[in-house]
């Protein structure tokens, strides 16, 4: 008797243990845990279809999880990532390359969510393949509209075309039937139950590309911009070595900006992360032209920054207009301390060297 109600004692703790941790999401009803099957599916960007070990790590050390959280397991997507006549002609078009993309990661990631509904999942997109993450947000939003059945999974995209301000095809919407005819979108979507983190770098051409084109200083400067699409070490091209920088979210990272601009709107945090130096003078700087750059840059900045709106926020859709609505007052301002920053520069430039100390 004794021992049978021990038994049956430690029965009744153990299911109502399982209860609680399953009430916090620890464990499934059968008390399965479901953080060890928290996943994140990490896919790379156009001429990069095969993910590799090394792009996994540096996605999860320096977005993944600062955004998510520990304990996710990084998973090679592997995807088409092709964009014709650029990866070759015999490469499949842009809109193709998407669509079979997000077949590919629409068939995985009802495949996890079958053999382990509750549990975690998370989607890592990078350019092109963050177009892929948006076509899988819509899908789901779209398969689970009842919030009490919505699945655990969460979005991490990085230089994505569609950010809402300042995704090149949110801003151009002609560009975008063009490219991506077979799904059409305005930007991905904010309107969801699935937790986003849309990260950008500060006049990356894809992500940040001006409102105003006719500003052509600011065109130029996001066509440069290219060189800031790159976001991790293994995305940079040999040939340019360590003449490119990366960024992090992880604090402890040296390519960490703690003056990152975060925004929320929907179900989407936006994390826009500055520029050091504007892209069309990065050429000068290479070739030990630093100095002298330091003296026109921050008049140039201003400049630049006529082609852009940000006062509306990240998350909302911002196509391209035609003039932008300046303030004399603030422009005089902005442009008297970008020349007094600038005559800075000129004067350490010509300052004559400090000399040693007697003794």
């Amino acid at each position: 008797m004794l021992i049978a109600a021990i038994l049956l004692i430690g029965a009744h703790l153990n299911s109502t243990g399982v209860a609680a941790l399953a009430k916090f999401g620890i464990v499934d009803a059968e008390g399965i845990s479901l953080r060890a099957f928290q996943t994140a599916l990490i896919m790379n960007g156009t001429f990069e279809p095969v993910v590799t070990t090394e792009w996994i790590r540096q996605a999860m050390s320096e977005f993944v999880t600062p955004t998510l959280g520990e304990g996710y397991f990084g998973t090679a997507m592997n995807t088409p990532e092709e964009f014709w006549p650029a990866t070759g002609l015999f490469s499949m078009t842009f809109d193709n390359s998407v669509q079979a993309g997000y077949a590919l990661l629409d068939t995985q990631v009802h495949q996890n969510l079958s053999e382990s509904p509750r549990a975690p999942l998370a989607v890592f997109g990078y350019s092109q393949s963050a177009i892929i993450a948006s076509l899988e947000k819509r899908t789901l939003a779209t398969e689970f509209a009842d919030p009490k059945e919505t699945p655990p999974v969460s979005f991490v995209m990085t230089g994505n075309p569609y950010r809402p301000n300042g995704g090149f095809l949110s801003r151009l919407p002609l560009v975008a039937r063009l490219l991506t005819a077979s799904s059409p979108m305005t930007a991905s979507p904010t309107d969801t139950v699935f937790a986003t983190h849309d990260i950008a770098r500060q006049y990356d051409m894809w992500a940040d590309f001006p409102t105003y084109p006719l500003n052509l200083l600011a065109d130029i400067n996001a066509l440069f911009g290219l060189l800031n699409h790159w976001y991790l070490p293994e995305s940079v091209n040999p040939l340019l070595g360590n003449l490119i920088s990366t960024v992090s979210l992880d604090p402890a990272s040296p390519n960490y900006d703690p003056d990152t601009v975060v925004q929320h709107y929907g179900d989407t945090t936006y994390y826009t992360i500055r520029s050091q130096h504007l892209p069309l003078l990065y050429p000068l700087r290479w070739i030990g032209l630093g100095p002298l750059t330091d003296i026109v840059e921050p008049t140039l900045r201003v400049l630049v920054e006529l082609g852009y709106d940000r006062s509306a926020g990240y998350g909302q859709v911002v196509n391209a207009g035609l003039f932008p609505a300046i303030d004399p007052g603030k422009l005089i301002d902005d442009l008297g301390a970008a020349f007094a920053e600038g005559g800075t520069a000129l004067r350490a430039l010509f300052a004559p060297p400090a000399s040693a100390p007697a003794g």
